[in-house]
């Protein structure tokens, strides 16, 4: 599984060269959720009642599924021989509002319902939340692709990834587990520079700054690795054809995983 997910990040990584605009994408993300809680953290601390708690929870979400949906409808241009824009992709979101607040509001509730069961004490009800968990990132893993491409609703776009999730359950794991697993390992490695760095150099706002701007931009990286990951295994699911970038010999064995 590693072996593969390799692979695929580094075809991954090739779109990414020749399009760093999508990078734009989740730092703009970044910087929206930032301001969301700005401007909200007084209000909870003044009132921190559930509604504006789940309001609070609701914002975050939609506003990182928002620009999830930008950087995919620009990560299928990429795969689809077009050039990425900005704009373009804002606009994309942007007319789909109404399907990102439904695809928002049914993983929010879900989200919080798999939350609340993984704090309990029993260990079967843990490892069931576990196993539940997974289940709905597999099956939902191309419901935004979904939407973005197809033009479809918040549950209409579930239901449809749930159709393709069957057609190539192999190949879906495969990105899913491994991407996650991969994404993980780097982000523990890159914590543990921080820590050691902030810990030999003290804690200087320039530092601090540096380490901020430096694990933003490997997680703006790896959620832009991620968009085009899942968009060409779309275009397999949907098409059944392999986007130019993920073609070739080594990646050929992949593609047939079942």
């Amino acid at each position: 599984v590693l072996e593969a997910t390799v692979k695929l990040s580094r075809a991954s990584l090739r779109v990414l060269r020749s399009n760093p605009r999508l990078i734009a994408f989740p730092l703009m993300s970044v910087a929206a959720i930032l301001l969301i809680v700005v401007v909200t953290l007084p209000l909870l601390v003044a009132n921190p009642s559930w509604p504006w708690i789940l309001l609070f929870v609701f914002g975050v979400h939609m506003s990182a599924l928002f620009f999830e949906a930008a950087l995919c409808h620009e990560s299928l241009r990429c795969l689809n021989g077009g050039s990425p824009g900005i704009k373009s992709g804002i606009v994309a979101a942007s007319g789909s509002l109404a399907s990102i607040a439904t695809l928002t509001l049914i993983s929010s509730t879900i989200g919080l319902a798999l939350a609340v069961s993984g704090r309990s004490t029993r260990t079967s009800i843990r490892f069931a939340r576990r196993i539940a968990s997974t289940a709905w990132s597999l099956v939902t893993y191309f419901a935004v692709p979904v939407m973005v491409q197809e033009r479809r609703g918040g549950l209409a776009s579930l239901r449809r990834s749930g159709q393709l999730f069957r057609s190539v359950w192999g190949e879906t794991t495969l990105a899913e587990v491994g991407l996650r697993a991969l994404a993980s390992q780097l982000t523990s490695l890159a914590f543990l520079v921080a820590i050691v760095l902030l810990s030999l150099f003290g804690d200087s706002i320039l530092l601090i700054v540096v380490v901020v701007a430096a694990l933003t931009a490997l997680m703006s990286v790896i959620g832009a690795l991620e968009a085009v990951y899942r968009a060409a295994m779309y275009i397999f699911a949907a098409e059944g054809v392999v986007p130019k970038p993920f073609a070739g010999p080594e990646l050929d064995d992949i593609w047939r995983t079942r």
